[in-house]
């Protein structure tokens, strides 16, 4: 196998450095000596996409938005975007064992007097622009988990049936929260208070499930695990009130408008670098190495040098963000990772071999599998990949083409994807060897 399809763990802790911000720097030159007779030998140059970039394939539809560990909730976010979470409940006792007395006793006669809905906020991946009213609704029609969608309730193989009402055909609203980004409002947990009719309801065996649906300002939050808790008086001891957990189930999210539900699997040939998002996107490219570079600062005239002749200090993919539309873009933190590629011929199904990020800055962190993945925030207008290490490789062995894929990450973890301009760029940074000679 060829060696651009190694990569030693050792370049992890490489000397790259990588700096996510809002403008683009030059950075500070790293190195050996800097100066010979005088001169700078420390030099930078950067490549356009023609001279090294080249894409092999756009690729998405690697993920189900039913097998998101998150649910989401979205009322016209970027003027287009609206979602709704919903859960089964179950798991109610039919009867209460508790000590009162010194003794224990097992009631099978009870009535509850409350209880509280609740859902953790992914404070990090939500925002708003103001206050969103949360209501939590039951629902008056029985949904499948595994077809669900804002238009379709059921969509089996022996059955289709579309809501009554899009998004969920609503029952009775049981009670409201709010959230905001700022304010009183901010809280990382949502928690609806529960009346004894609204439990009771919810204990009925046919009983289809409940809907969380934002209103209000616009917004876009994720939640985490529901729970359900219980306020229970057991008829033996009614002065005493129990408390005790249901079970909350089937999470899942439906949104409209659909367009990133049911992409093509291959993306058009124009589009930008899609990564990450709730269909897993990623692209695959191939890297040009260059064989020579300047020589000599700018606006002084000499011969361009081998790569093989100068030191290596810190090389950058550039990539300039593009917007996401219709509110499916990043909020908060999102991460990218660039795997090295065998057998681009596959398409799909091409091997990913080692994640090539490499640097210490702290906008890189491990993933779920401690490999690297460089964290950017959601409004940054350009991101910068450190590639260093491989990038070293790559010209010591000799190599002058090598695959890369850039994905999401395995722990991206978020509804939004990042989109990138077609034509990045390519920073290299590097210093003329002592014995180098200046005109």
């Amino acid at each position: 196998m060829s060696s651009r399809f190694r990569f030693r763990a050792a370049l992890l802790a490489g000397a790259a450095l990588l700096t996510v911000s809002c403008t683009d720097e030059m950075p500070t030159a790293v190195g050996g000596d800097f100066f010979l007779d005088g001169r700078p030998t420390t030099l930078q140059v950067e490549l356009p996409a023609s001279e090294f970039f080249e894409i092999l394939a756009r690729y998405g539809d690697f993920t189900d938005p039913r097998a998101a560990d998150y649910g989401l909730l979205a009322n016209d976010f970027h003027g287009r975007l609206d979602a709704r979470t919903l859960a089964r409940v179950g798991g109610f006792p039919e009867q209460v064992t508790y000590t009162a007395n010194d003794e224990s006793i097992t009631d099978t006669v009870f009535s509850y007097a409350g209880g509280t809905f609740v859902a953790p906020v992914d404070i990090n991946r939500s925002t708003s622009e103001g206050t969103l009213t949360l209501e939590l609704w039951s629902l008056a029609q029985s949904w499948d988990r595994g077809t669900v969608s804002w238009e379709t309730a059921v969509d089996t193989a022996g059955e289709r049936t579309a809501w009554q009402d899009p998004g969920g055909t609503l029952g009775r609203r049981l009670a409201t929260t709010e959230w905001a980004t700022e304010g009183d409002a901010f809280s990382d947990t949502l928690a609806w208070a529960l009346d004894s009719l609204a439990i009771q309801e919810m204990a009925e065996e046919d009983f289809p499930g409940v809907v969380i649906v934002p209103r209000g300002e616009s917004g876009r939050m994720q939640v985490g695990t529901l729970g359900l808790n219980l306020e229970i008086i057991p008829e033996s001891t009614p002065d005493t009130v129990l408390t005790r957990a249901a079970t909350v189930s089937s999470r899942v999210f439906v949104f409209t408008p659909e367009w990133e539900a049911t992409p093509p699997r291959e993306q058009a040939a124009g589009d930008a670098l899609s990564v990450g998002g709730l269909r897993g996107n990623r692209v695959y490219f191939r890297m040009n190495v260059p064989t020579m570079v300047p020589g000599c600062p700018p606006g002084v005239t000499c011969p361009d040098v081998p790569l093989t002749e100068v030191a290596l200090n810190r090389v950058t993919l550039l990539l300039e963000r593009d917007p996401v539309a219709d509110g499916f873009g990043g909020v908060g933190r999102q991460g990218l990772q660039v795997y090295e590629l065998a057998e681009p011929e596959l398409g799909r199904q091409a091997p990913l071999g080692g994640v090539v990020l490499d640097g210490d800055d702290p906008n890189i962190v491990p993933d779920s599998r401690q490999q690297p993945l460089l964290r950017f925030s959601a409004g940054d207008p350009l991101v910068r990949v450190p590639i260093t290490g491989i990038f070293r490789e790559l010209v010591e062995d000799g190599e002058r083409i090598a695959d890369f894929a850039l994905i999401g990450g395995p722990d991206a973890n978020t509804f939004g994807a990042a989109r990138f301009a077609t034509e990045p760029r390519l920073r290299i940074t590097y210093s003329l060897r002592p014995d180098a000679t200046l005109p």
